[in-house]
């Protein structure tokens, strides 16, 4: 319970208010419905590439479970009108609290052994971590590994990657992590992860899963151009599964199937229980909660940066309920085609 009636207020401007200024013209986003037909969300959320591929897996081999828990995000816009001869840029930096390294890595565990509990429900074998330790495939395929929890960072977020307990964290040249200005991508510009998911497959007689998820949760709307007078950056708080960064790649002698998340996955429930201006110290006056807001849009050159702090067993549930409910839709799938 947010007890600052300040505090309060601050948090209605950020996540309500500021959605009003851009109009009706821009739809709110739906949450994502837990108790909707599974067909239906499929459809809508899931996009399958080559589950054909699965036809005949009887044991499967995790290589990889990880989740990305983005912890800073950005959002910055530009405006500007020639003949009125202004601009304006705005930027917002929105810092997660509140979460310990122990309560991520505690989510991430949890849901991998919820997958290995869905594959052997459905009969199909997983391979023991330490089993699978002893291909000397496996043992090429972590050389370039990344020790958990490991620092991302891009323009536009900081995520802190988890790896599920006993399992490697590395990365394919293609993800889209190793883009954007990233330091460390050119450590895996020569790397060939699927080469040795493919031996893995072949030495083990076993399908190879990289299941990857990607949950922040702070959503920026940014507007701006020319022709504007103002540029507007719009924050709303949900935790929110990020598409296509959210996958499932399944590597077997037939071949690679994927499963990724097309669309935004956005949590319906309350997590964030404070909001601070991170720019100064100190108690907020009135006033100067106003001038926080209000940098969300302007004429002039204008920063925000807060902490958004959130209660950790809301967080947990709303991150936890949701990876879990994409998880079905992607397992689903996969067992349809085995």
């Amino acid at each position: 319970m947010i007890r600052d009636k300040r505090l309060r207020t601050f948090l209605v401007l950020l996540v309500s208010t500021m959605a009003l200024l851009v109009g009706c013209a821009t739809p709110k986003p739906q949450p994502f419905n837990l108790t909707a037909d599974q067909t239906t969300l499929t459809q809508q959320y899931v996009e399958i590439k080559k589950a054909n591929k699965l036809k005949g897996i009887k044991k499967v081999a995790i290589s990889q479970y990880f989740v990305e828990f983005v912890t800073k995000s950005y959002g910055g816009a530009t405006a500007s009108n020639a003949q009125q001869k202004s601009s304006s840029t705005v930027g917002v930096w929105a810092n997660l609290k509140g979460i310990e390294t122990e309560q991520f890595q505690a989510i991430t565990d949890k849901m991998y052994e919820q997958m290995v509990e869905e594959f052997k429900k459905a009969g199909i074998e997983v391979i023991p971590v330490e089993q699978l330790k002893q291909s000397k495939s496996f043992q090429k395929l972590v050389e370039k590994e990344k020790k958990a929890p490991y620092e991302i960072s891009s323009w536009n977020r900081t995520s802190q990657m988890f790896a599920a307990k006993g399992l490697p964290l590395y990365f394919d040249p293609n993800d889209k992590r190793l883009g954007l200005g990233n330091m460390f991508a050119s450590q895996f510009s020569n790397f060939n992860p699927e080469k040795w998911e493919e031996k893995i497959a072949e030495e083990m007689d076993t399908a190879v899963l990289k299941a990857n998820f990607t949950v922040t949760y702070a959503n920026m709307e940014t507007k701006g151009g020319q022709f504007r007078n103002k540029a507007e950056v719009n924050t709303d708080l949900k935790v929110t599964l990020i598409p296509e960064d959210t996958n499932y790649t399944v590597v077997s002698k037939n071949g690679t199937s994927r499963f990724i998340l097309k669309e935004p996955v956005f949590a319906d429930g309350k997590f964030i229980i404070e909001v601070k201006d991170a720019l100064t110290a100190g108690d907020k006056t009135a006033n100067a909660l106003s001038s926080i807001a209000g940098a969300f849009s302007g004429t002039t050159s204008k920063t925000l940066k807060f902490d958004a702090k959130a209660d950790s067993a809301a967080y947990k549930d709303l991150v936890e309920k949701h990876i879990g409910a994409i998880d079905n839709l992607f397992f689903n799938q996969m067992k349809a085609n085995f």
